[in-house]
């Protein structure tokens, strides 16, 4: 009979086991000290506590500690959730790093906000859509021509309010 020590998924259980509540407190008392400056990295570290060390941990214990296949449906889903709060959190410190930090005065805080929420959607599909063809093997050709063709419209149909 082999021992629990040679099993391959017994260091991955002990990891998360022990690594995902060191983060945990690690990052609460990280978010805590931001808030209390009133700091705006608070809400992407929230994003990193709340979503993606529970599912980044979860997505370990799928396939590394229970060595489900990477092709397995509920290990599709949670990398697909994974992927798309990563990118809602690059974004989110992207936004915060360059445009929220800005000083006054500078091109940073004069920018019109329907740029950033423009450029905000443009980023959003393509990275939808590379998480789709990533994780789920999905043809998104037709999205990133139909992201083209309805940038232009938009473009035309804001012209005016932007002029």
């Amino acid at each position: 009979m082999s021992s629990a020590l040679d099993a391959p998924w017994f260091y991955w259980a002990v990891g998360v086991a022990l690594g995902f509540p060191l983060c945990l407190v690690f990052l609460t008392e990280v978010q805590n000290a931001l808030r209390r400056r009133g700091s705006v990295l608070a809400r992407p570290v929230h994003l990193l506590r709340t979503y993606i060390l529970p599912l980044g941990a979860l997505l370990i214990l799928l396939v590394q500690a229970m060595q489900v296949s990477g092709e397995a449906t509920p290990v599709r889903i949670v990398a697909t959730a994974f992927g798309f709060v990563v990118l809602v959190l690059l974004l989110s410190s992207l936004n915060a790093t360059l445009f929220q930090g800005a000083p006054e005065g500078t091109w940073r805080k004069r920018i019109p906000s329907i740029f950033l929420d423009v450029a905000r959607f443009a980023l959003i599909a393509v990275g939808v859509g590379l998480i789709f063809a990533y994780i789920w093997g999905a043809h998104v050709g037709g999205l990133f021509t139909a992201l083209g063709v309805s940038s232009i419209v938009l473009g035309l149909v804001l012209q005016n309010s932007v002029g």
